[in-house]
């Protein structure tokens, strides 16, 4: 089975779950079928540089793309059809909606988060205070907040309504922050740094009540709430954290202890995600491959390989 032709840059699951999507340098998103794991729509071609941003809004009826070509796109999942295009200042870095879906925002290289309407795809709103590239955005569960870390060092975490700080910035990282999460009760951050760390954050206080964690021997691009990327899970339960040494790693939330970790054989993770119910982990690397892995057992399920 063919897949891009170019690194993945950014991987989401559909709210249900039956579908995934994936973004990569090549210009082009595709959708796959979690069930039959084979590819159902694309390549969906309208970006004509790296797409480094994708995401389903939480109702499952757009899904939003961004990349190195300047522009915001909105999409139907259904047909694949491009709704709207919004042209944007510079590079974009991460995207993020919020949960009612009418609004997008962005993460940019001019050090700013912009946040648009999707009804009349206008500007709303300019989120000014970093102090170097925004490299992740993302609103909070409840929609009250929005969180955005950069290479300044620093997380801040925003008043969605009004665009005031919520907190002083966040700071303990020793270098560029990489990627952001927030709880499913939206109490808490996780964060992750080219330092090799992870930390969690109490999101009102501002205070790093755990943390730094390592494991992973070289930048961590992501993290995921159930955390290259960080990320957690949806029931708050694990975290996923992805990173350039290759591996990506489930935390446990609570006792914050390493539970096991997937092997890309060395070859830099740059995206992943949870499956909505948490039995499934997305990971894209710098190869091109995508691959989906039993998140319990931590054993590979699928592995679709890049055409070069």
């Amino acid at each position: 089975m063919k897949n891009h032709k170019g690194q993945i840059r950014a991987v989401a699951f559909s709210p249900d779950g039956h579908w995934l999507i994936s973004g990569s340098d090549d210009g082009t998103f595709e959708v796959w079928d979690t069930r039959t794991h084979r590819k159902v729509m694309g390549p969906w071609v309208g970006h004509v540089n790296a797409v480094r941003a994708v995401q389903y809004s939480l109702d499952g009826r757009l899904i939003a793309s961004g990349g190195d070509d300047n522009f915001l796109r909105i999409w139907t999942p259904r047909f694949g059809t491009c709704v709207a295009t919004i042209e944007h200042p510079k590079p974009i870095n991460f995207l993020s909606f919020s949960p009612d879906r009418n609004h997008v925002a962005t993460a940019c290289d001019d050090w700013l988060v912009r946040v648009y309407d999707l009804e009349t795809h206008k500007l709303v709103s300019t989120l000014d205070g970093h102090l170097g590239r925004v490299r992740c955005v993302q609103y909070s569960p409840c929609g009250a907040f929005i969180a955005s870390v950069s290479t300044d060092h620093t997380i801040r975490v925003w008043d969605a309504l009004t665009g005031a700080l919520v907190t002083e910035p966040l700071r303990g990282h020793r270098s560029f922050v990489s990627s952001v999460s927030f709880s499913c009760d939206s109490q808490h951050l996780i964060s992750s740094s080219y330092d090799q760390s992870i930390r969690i954050w109490n999101v009102m206080s501002g205070v790093c009540v755990m943390g730094p964690m390592y494991g992973h021997n070289e930048t961590v691009n992501a993290v995921v709430y159930e955390i290259g990327c960080v990320q957690f899970s949806r029931d708050g339960s694990k975290f996923l954290s992805a990173s350039n040494d290759g591996t990506v790693r489930v935390w446990k939330v609570g006792t914050w202890e390493f539970l096991h970790s997937f092997d890309h054989a060395g070859t830099g993770v740059n995206a992943t995600a949870f499956s909505p119910n948490g039995s499934s982990v997305l990971t894209g690397d710098v190869d091109g491959d995508l691959r989906l892995w039993d998140a319990n057992a931590g054993q590979m399920i699928r592995l679709s390989k890049a055409s070069f």
